[in-house]
């Protein structure tokens, strides 16, 4: 079913395909789901939102960052639409720019926290790039889910793309996470529409969902055209060729908390890839900023329009994001 073209109204919704983008054990395995939500649940105490921007505590930072490793860590290669996202994922490269020159404040060995990023005075923030959007109710899918994709976000626009998790990879965790621990005794669809998908102009209620949402549609294979001729832009030698308009939703359980009583143990990574306060030097090494402009990607505020040059319909999208800096 292809995604019809015309007003959002008239749009005929796909759904999200979580089986493309999560490992088997988190849909069928209670214990491995309840052990990501209770992951990512554990950071709902250090999360606020400060005049719309966000902020986490440094444990809250560490408990969602540990949740997105072991999400990428766990899902197999499995269906065209993962392998064309992470081929798009961004990579370190040389160049100038302040990532090289004027990296965040983060120790060499250990990972960022929130609050390291946001004292670098080139700090990019989401509503300053993407627009602000409107605060979750408590207790909603929305609460728990947009810090994590937000934070993921942030990481990647802050000279950290190296721990940048493919953002339809963290929603699909949080949905089938979110599902198993909660009753499915009512549920609700959670749609987000596109007017924009492959021309310019800015999206209405553009949230870290809307991103994970979008990227998703962009990814499609069906939806694959091939790239002009020495692209470097394409990922995998292709670009977004699907319709203008479109939209993609998904369900969340609405029922009460399924209350587990035994203790959990985290099954969707080894303990090395799980606790990066142990195994820092394995991961946090690999991917902390340095001065070398041989190592680092080029991002940040001297180079905002260029967040991740890894866009499916190369500089359409990317000036399409550019329109929100103005």
């Amino acid at each position: 079913m292809r995604l019809a073209l015309g007003s959002a109204a008239a749009t005929v919704a796909e759904q999200f395909d979580l089986q493309q983008y999560v490992p088997p054990d988190l849909l069928s395995d209670a214990s491995t789901a309840a052990d990501y939500y209770q992951q990512f649940s554990s950071a709902a105490g250090g999360v606020s939102f400060v005049n719309g921007r966000l902020e986490l505590s440094d444990a809250a930072s560490q408990a969602v960052l540990e949740g997105m490793v072991a999400a990428l860590n766990a899902v197999p290669v499995i269906g065209q639409a993962l392998d064309l996202i992470l081929a798009l994922g961004p990579k370190a490269g040389a160049g100038p720019g302040v990532c090289a020159t004027d990296p965040p404040n983060v120790p060499a060995g250990t990972v960022p926290t929130l609050a390291q990023l946001q004292a670098w005075p080139h700090f990019q923030s989401w509503a300053g790039f993407n627009g602000s959007y409107p605060a979750a109710s408590a207790g909603s899918f929305e609460a728990f889910a947009n810090p994590v994709l937000e934070f993921n976000w942030l990481l990647k626009s802050n000279c950290f793309p190296q721990l940048y998790t493919p953002p339809p990879i963290v929603l699909a965790t949080l949905i089938a996470a979110w599902n198993a621990t909660h009753q499915a005794t009512s549920t609700r669809p959670i749609c987000r529409s596109f007017q924009h998908l492959k021309s310019f102009g800015a999206e209405t209620l553009y949230d870290p969902i809307a991103d994970a949402l979008f990227w998703a549609i962009q990814a499609d294979p069906k939806y694959q055209g091939p790239a002009p001729a020495g692209a470097w832009w394409a990922g995998g030698g292709t670009i977004y060729d699907g319709p203008d308009t479109g939209a993609l939703c998904f369900s969340v359980n609405t029922g009460a908390t399924i209350v587990r009583i035994k203790p959990l143990t985290f099954r969707g990574a080894t303990p090395a890839q799980l606790s990066l306060r142990n195994a820092g030097s394995a991961i946090a090494k690999a991917t902390a900023p340095t001065s070398s402009v041989a190592t680092v990607a080029v991002l940040g505020a001297a180079a905002a329009g260029a967040w991740w040059l890894t866009s499916t319909t190369a500089g359409a999208r990317l000036l399409a994001r550019l329109v929100r800096l103005f």
